[in-house]
């Protein structure tokens, strides 16, 4: 397989400056040859908790730095063009949440690489509230949709500006048929934090219906709900989740479903 040369910088927090204390939190990947560059971060803080205590950190404003680096890497990926480009990003963090510098790898399949350095250099932790697996299992989705018949109709990585919540999102995968199709897979653990989580994401669905969105066309959301059937008591939670998509009437499927979503998109995209 192809390489292609890349450069990869640890997403670090670092409460003081003078003891040098890290805890890593995420990767960037940059790969000018293929114009890759994303960044994969812990949704939790419990790492961040754990080394340094809940009074080291405000986790509201952590997680606004954390939204930001996720942000400017996906708006303005087109202005990486070489590893300097990357250097001044790197420089620009300096408040306690900061990038290494920029180390050389071989790339192969970026995302897959990126999947993999995250889960090494975060060790992989699995926190109650966090979803390190998420990038790895919307990638297992995505690789459904790139049957030859499809791929030339449907769209990865969707960015599209939600009406009234005024901010943008990336969609996974979209389709059009006559309707632009916001394909959004989400995970789903046995806690009241996913019911939480459903009801926000319908009444996002419920929004994206209601507007015109880019080219004149109206939107329609499609969720994907991804659930751990090894966890206890999975299927309490299936049921809730999805019974509110259904009620509020939100397109909705589980990952046994997908043959059925795969037969529908490849019978009436265009």
């Amino acid at each position: 397989m192809t390489t292609y040369k890349g450069y990869y910088s640890v997403i670090q927090y670092c409460p003081d400056k003078t003891k040098l204390e890290v805890a890593n939190m995420g990767v960037l990947l940059f790969c000018p040859e293929l114009k890759f560059i994303d960044a994969r971060l812990l949704n939790s803080n419990q790492k961040i908790r754990r080394f340094f205590g809940s009074g080291a950190f405000d986790n509201e404003r952590l997680n606004f730095v954390k939204e930001s680096i996720r942000t400017r890497v996906s708006l303005d990926k087109n202005r990486f063009n070489d590893l300097e480009d990357l250097m001044k990003f790197v420089q620009t963090r300096a408040n306690e949440v900061q990038l290494s510098e920029p180390r050389p790898i071989k790339v192969e399949n970026p995302e897959k690489d990126l999947d993999q350095l995250f889960n090494e250099i975060t060790g992989g932790l699995k926190d109650e509230d966090e979803e390190v697996g998420k990038p790895g299992k919307i990638n297992e989705i995505k690789e459904l949709f790139r049957k030859p018949q499809l791929i030339k109709r449907v769209q990865f990585d969707k960015k599209i500006k939600l009406p009234i919540l005024g901010r943008e999102e990336i969609f996974p995968i979209a389709y059009n048929n006559g309707d632009l199709n916001l394909i959004k897979p989400e995970i789903f653990r046995n806690t009241p934090q996913s019911i939480q989580k459903a009801e926000r994401i319908a009444c996002e669905g419920k929004i994206i219906e209601k507007h015109i969105l880019e080219d004149e066309r109206n939107g329609k959301l499609i969720v994907i709900s991804l659930f751990d059937e090894q966890e206890k008591d999975h299927g309490s939670v299936e049921e809730i989740v999805r019974g509110i998509f259904h009620d509020l009437k939100i397109e909705s499927y589980v990952k046994r479903d997908m043959p059925k979503l795969i037969a529908h998109v490849d019978k009436t995209a265009h």
